[in-house]
C-alpha cells in the first residue's frame, strides 16, 4: 500500500490522521511464477501501489486487471506504459469493482485507454484495467 493514499489530499481517502508504517515482506510476481507457474489471471488491488507491484512482472501474462483511480493519473499511465512494454496491447476498463466481473471484449488500445483515464471524474471514478 502506498501511504498517500489514505494521508494526501489527492486521494478520496486522503483524511486518515491515525496511521502507522510497518514492514512486510514481499516476493515478486515473478518469484510468485517461477514457484506456481503462470496464472490465468493476475489481479493487482493494492491500493495505490500498482505501478511498484507491477514493475515486479517482467513478461506477458495471458490475463491482468490492476486497480485504477481518477486521483493517481500519473501512476496509471504509468502502468499502462509499462504493460505495453511487456506486450499488453488489449484493454478493458472497469467502473467499480464487480468480483464476478470479466471483460468479454477488449475495446481500447493503449492510446484510447489512457484518454479514458485522462477524463475520469477526480476522486470520484475508479474500477480496474483489464488488459490483454
Amino acid at each position: 500500500m502506498d501511504k498517500n493514499w489514505l494521508i494526501s489530499e489527492r486521494s478520496r481517502f486522503g483524511n486518515q490522521t491515525s496511521i502507522s508504517e510497518i514492514e512486510v515482506k514481499t516476493i515478486s510476481i515473478d518469484k510468485l511464477i517461477k514457484l506456481y507457474g503462470i496464472p490465468s489471471l493476475i489481479k493487482v488491488d493494492v491500493e495505490g501501489a500498482e505501478n511498484i507491484v507491477l514493475k515486479s512482472l517482467t513478461q506477458k501474462v495471458p490475463l491482468l486487471c490492476f486497480e485504477w483511480a481518477a486521483e493517481w493519473l500519473n501512476e496509471n499511465i504509468e502502468c499502462v506504459e509499462y504493460l505495453t512494454k511487456l506486450g499488453f496491447f488489449k484493454f478493458d476498463i472497469q467502473l467499480h469493482d464487480n468480483y464476478t466481473y470479466h471483460p468479454q471484449s477488449f475495446n481500447y488500445t493503449k492510446d484510447s485507454l489512457i484518454e479514458k483515464l485522462k477524463n475520469a471524474k477526480f476522486k470520484v471514478d475508479w474500477g480496474m484495467v483489464w488488459c490483454s
